[in-house]
């Protein structure tokens, strides 16, 4: 899968890839500080549309499934 690059609206790309960093940040560092491990906060977390169901945001690899319980 190719992710598209837009050169127009660069600033755009980057101001809203900047957004969701901060946004993701805070709330994983705010989970983590409430003792939840990484897979619990990966999987709390609610991905706001506006901020990362965008074109360059896809996601290509890596999932966000919970791994499968070991025997």
């Amino acid at each position: 899968m190719v992710v598209p690059f837009i050169r127009d609206g660069a600033t755009e790309q980057l101001t809203a890839t900047a957004a969701a960093l901060r946004r993701l940040r805070g709330a994983v560092v705010e989970r983590l500080n409430q003792g939840m491990t990484v897979d619990d906060v990966v999987h709390d977390f609610d991905f706001p549309a506006e901020l990362f169901d965008v074109p360059w945001r896809a996601e290509n690899y890596g999932r966000r499934e919970r791994p499968s319980a070991r025997p």
